[in-house]
Parts: C-alpha cells; sequence; structure tokens
C-alpha cells in the first residue's frame, strides 16, 4: 500500500480520449479482402477471424492505430 501513496487521482477524461464507432450498412459489407476496401473491426474480431468483415475504403470513418486500445 505504500506506494499508492505517490499516484494522483485523477479523471480518467483526462488521460485518454474516448471515441465512439459506428458501422455502414451491412448491405456494404463483403467477407473477403478485395482492392478497395478495408477491413471492418467488430468487438468479436478479439476472439477469431472466423468472420472477417470489410467495407469500401470509402465508407471507413476512423482508423485504429498499432498503440490503440479498443474498448467494447
Amino acid at each position: 500500500m505504500s506506494k499508492l501513496k505517490h499516484w494522483k487521482a485523477v479523471e480518467l477524461e483526462s488521460c485518454v480520449k474516448f471515441i465512439g464507432g459506428s458501422q455502414p450498412p451491412r448491405s456494404t459489407f463483403v467477407f473477403s479482402p478485395q482492392p478497395g476496401y478495408v477491413r471492418m473491426l467488430q468487438i468479436r474480431d478479439y476472439k477469431s477471424d472466423a468472420y472477417a468483415t470489410y467495407i469500401p475504403e470509402s465508407l471507413n470513418k476512423r482508423w485504429c492505430n498499432a498503440d490503440d486500445i479498443m474498448i467494447g
């Protein structure tokens, strides 16, 4: 417990940025890689690649980076 006395309590939103997501209509989904399409990440994708979904790159609204933390 003595190490905790050096910690400062702060509001979580003061040190992270929360960004909500959305997805295009299901009618735009394809299920194999194709030119002009990008992988759309969904919560289920963290468990398996069995249901990989791709959307037209033009409809993509968000990109994630390797160091981003995704919360579902």
